[in-house]
């Protein structure tokens, strides 16, 4: 018996690491995968690209960024676009008396 976090384990249940492992594999982008004999690869054939398409967080972000739909404030829930407009006249001031 194996004790993980005051929890009493059975070493049985632990034969699933390597499944584990495998399966981690898929998430890295270079692999270190040998030829027949036992060299490996040169990197141009061991990197890995896996393309999911357009429907993940950094298309919708970047989406956005391009429809200026910066999302709404955390404190006040108004649009961030509003409150950037707010505040150009009083920076752009700001900036033109700093030249001078």
């Amino acid at each position: 018996m194996v004790t993980v976090r005051s929890r009493k384990v059975q070493r049985s249940q632990f034969n699933s690491v390597p499944q584990a492992l495998k399966d981690l594999d898929q998430w890295v982008a270079w692999k270190l995968v040998k030829d027949k004999d036992g060299k490996l690869l040169p990197l141009g054939d061991r990197l890995t690209f896996k393309w999911n398409g357009n429907d993940n967080q950094y298309s919708v972000w970047v989406i956005d960024l391009f429809h200026l739909n910066f999302g709404k404030s955390f404190q006040d829930n108004r649009p961030v676009l509003d409150k950037i407009w707010e505040r150009v006249p009083i920076t752009t001031f700001l900036a033109v008396i700093s030249i001078f």
